[in-house]
């Protein structure tokens, strides 16, 4: 697109030198015309001049024919007046000559300007005929690049359309990746918890037993090994760890922030590493957890979870 505007500048540049030099050739032609109209000016004088010439040559004819009928009569005097005539008369011819040599002179220089003229008028039509040629040209340019710019719009548009198909793709890849996540966790915590059970059954059966001894009247204290007693230690410290912590219900994690969840009257927005993250509720078990994050789905919200947080 910027080759092709440099391109027009260029053209708008041929053209204004065209127009300059159409200027220049128009006021020479002017000025050729003025000088043909001189020069016909000139002829016309000259052909005045001609006309007279001739009348008085006319006249001197006459006149030398008159004396020369007339010669013998005339005296010496006449003779030499008749002289005076012959000299006019080669005056005349000297002047004849010179008429002629200035219309030859004329008729060359007329037809030297004509044909000045002819090759003029040539170039001028040429010109015109090249500038019709470049505002064509400069059309079709004109009417590419508005192509080329709707074409653009186009494929911006697209990228646009793409861009967001994409991010709606990564959005739901982020929330299939933290549904994901949340099945690990809740698998882990299932497991956790069987161990938990486990562990508590044996925990159980080990207490049942050692009041079985208290109530027989054995010290269970002697029976009891060390590493039963830690055990049920670690076990107690589990069961507080386990009691500090609740749950909340994660409605999503954006790049931006959303008014989408403003009807939520205990929404919580934590923001880490840029990214907002939306929270609902606070929840001390499981069960009250679920129920929620049910409640939530049924408002739309299908990509709710449930997370862990402490108190």
């Amino acid at each position: 697109i910027t080759q092709l505007e440099n391109w027009i500048k260029e053209i708008e540049k041929n053209e204004t030198e065209s127009n300059s030099l159409i200027s220049d050739l128009e006021l020479s032609l002017k000025e050729k015309n003025a000088s043909l109209e001189k020069i016909e000016t000139i002829n016309s004088n000259l052909l005045n001049i001609d006309k007279e010439l001739e009348n008085k040559i006319v006249n001197l004819k006459e006149q030398i024919t008159k004396l020369k009928s007339s010669s013998e009569k005339i005296s010496d005097k006449n003779q030499l007046q008749l002289k005076s005539l012959q000299s006019n008369s080669n005056k005349i011819k000297v002047l004849e000559e010179n008429l002629k040599k200035t219309k030859n002179n004329s008729d060359k220089s007329e037809k030297e300007n004509s044909k000045k003229l002819s090759l003029l008028e040539n170039s001028l039509n040429n010109i015109k005929e090249k500038n019709t040629k470049i505002l064509k040209e400069k059309n079709d340019l004109s009417n590419e690049i508005i192509s080329l710019k709707n074409k653009k719009k186009n494929l911006n548009n697209e990228i646009s359309l793409l861009k967001n198909e994409l991010k709606n793709i990564s959005t739901k890849n982020n929330s299939l990746k933290n549904n994901i996540s949340i099945v690990v966790k809740k698998n882990k915590a299932l497991k956790k918890s069987l161990d938990t059970q486990i562990a508590d059954n044996k925990f159980l059966k080990e207490i049942f037993v050692y009041k079985d001894f208290e109530l027989n009247g054995v010290n269970p204290a002697e029976l009891v090994d060390n590493k039963l007693i830690e055990k049920i230690e670690i076990e107690k410290e589990k069961e507080i760890a386990q009691s500090d912590s609740t749950y909340s219900i994660q409605l999503a994690v954006l790049k931006f922030p959303t008014t989408e969840f403003n009807q939520f009257s205990d929404l919580k927005v934590e923001i880490t590493n840029g990214l907002y993250k939306y929270l609902v509720g606070k929840f001390s078990n499981l069960n009250d957890a679920n129920a929620a994050v049910r409640k939530i789905n049924n408002f739309g919200f299908k990509n709710a979870y449930i997370i862990k947080t402490s108190k």
